[in-house]
């Protein structure tokens, strides 16, 4: 198969496209043909050498995939060639075929693109545990989550969707330059009962005045990866 691998830790340039052997699905794995590979802050972590659990080189990178099952390994139930996945490759997902754990393919629902299901694992799992593991939001609660773009387009989703009320200031990184208007659209898209407010300077240590009357809890700040549940 054709792979991307790193031979020695380093920028971009370490990524070589070439000839790698085959996986093949060990006992509890699924074997798939990857449709589309997400691109994380950890595999660039990862290429440099500087990810906790980094293979030794040479190695493919890529820790979240979509595709097409192909083949399953000994144990296997319940999914079977043909099927739709996404879902972690602790061996790699930049290549044209990959390896996953059974347990963690998570099905492809048929609207989705590969594009999609590949970016959608990390940041939204990510995002549930932020908003209802370590956050423990409660239905009626109010979210406040600062920083309306990147990795707060999950929790926003995920928290309207629970019919959460959520506060989303729109304002840019400290509130030095105007915020970017797509920001402050989103942000208003899915905030409830409290417009955003673009001159609000982000702080996770506190609530902005137009949350005074029933102050948000959790506090979620996805630049910092900060929760603040009192």
């Amino acid at each position: 198969m054709k792979a991307i691998r790193v031979h020695q830790p380093g920028g971009p340039e370490a990524l070589q496209y070439e000839e790698a052997p085959d996986p093949r699905p060990e006992s509890g794995e699924v074997l798939i043909r990857v449709g589309a590979a997400g691109i994380n802050f950890a595999d660039t972590l990862a290429r440099k050498g500087l990810y906790p659990t980094s293979t030794p080189p040479p190695f493919i990178p890529g820790f979240e995939v979509a595709g097409t099952v192909i083949g399953v390994g000994e144990g296997v139930e319940g999914i079977t060639a043909g099927h739709r996945v996404m879902g972690f490759a602790p061996k790699g997902g930049y290549a044209e075929l990959a390896v996953m754990p059974a347990v963690s393919a998570i099905p492809v629902p048929e609207p989705m693109t590969f594009e999609e299901a590949a970016a959608f694992p990390i940041v939204f799992l990510a995002a549930y545990h932020a908003l209802r593991s370590f956050g423990r939001l409660r239905q009626g609660e109010s979210v406040l989550i600062h920083a309306a773009g990147g990795r707060s387009d999950p929790l926003r989703r995920l928290a309207a969707c629970s019919h959460r009320r959520l506060c989303h200031p729109a304002s840019s990184l400290g509130g030095l330059t105007p915020p970017h208007p797509r920001r402050v659209a989103a942000a208003r898209a899915t905030s409830t009962h409290r417009r955003p407010d673009p001159r609000h300077r982000p702080s996770s240590q506190r609530n902005p005045p137009w949350t005074s009357d029933r102050p948000a809890r959790p506090r979620v700040d996805p630049r910092q990866t900060a929760i603040h549940s009192p």
